[in-house]
């Protein structure tokens, strides 16, 4: 399978054309660039693969949270790709990605980024399956009261910083997911994980 997959959630976004198993990845580490960058990186991303637009078989995108402009171009570029080449779309969040990456640290995993003053974007997620399964829902939390009776857990990221969102995690748990026969999000209804308003919205 060829799976094209984005994330733009962070400072530093990635595109990553997973064919066969083997990641090609672009960075994007201009945030305010994203937006004109997504385009010519899925190229060269496409080019590394020897593969053509027409020959991606789905679409795979982080939905955030994250940064609010941000998710949103990524979500935008990857339903409209979706739709024109009329493949698959999976839209996840960059909390499971995370996770995901965390797995080889323990069985459950709190995953944390930054939120609106002292809270936190945060889930926990149980890892021993193929695909991470939400044990805490993803949500604006109090650090303390994600964590609150959870015992001995991995936790990644926090109030202050989060690792970056892997485009090749995005694809491989894409390409999971469809191969177990879970529906594909539909690209006219699919949107950003805000979980808050925008600044402007806020004041």
């Amino acid at each position: 399978m060829i799976v094209l997959a984005l994330d733009t959630s962070g400072d530093i976004g990635s595109v990553v054309v997973r064919r066969d198993g083997v990641d090609h990845e672009e960075l994007m580490p201009e945030r305010r660039r994203q937006g004109t960058s997504l385009g010519p990186a899925s190229g060269r991303a496409l080019a590394a693969a020897d593969a053509q637009a027409s020959d991606i078989q789905a679409v795979a995108v982080g939905i955030g949270p994250g940064s609010y402009t941000g998710v949103r171009v990524g979500v935008t570029f990857a339903k409209t790709l979706a739709f024109t080449l009329d493949v698959p779309l999976v839209g996840l969040s960059g909390l499971m990605a995370l996770a995901d990456d965390a797995r080889d640290q323990g069985p459950r995993v709190a995953v944390m980024a930054p939120g609106h003053r002292s809270r936190v974007y945060g889930a926990v997620y149980r890892t021993d399956s193929l695909i991470p399964e939400l044990e805490r829902p993803i949500d604006l939390w109090d650090r303390d009261a994600l964590l609150a009776g959870l015992g001995d857990i991995t936790v990644v990221g926090g109030p202050e910083s989060s690792p970056r969102v892997h485009a090749a995690t995005l694809a491989r748990l894409a390409e999971a997911w469809l191969d177990d026969g879970r529906s594909a999000s539909d690209p006219r209804a699919l949107e950003p994980l805000y979980l808050q308003p925008s600044a402007p919205e806020r004041k």
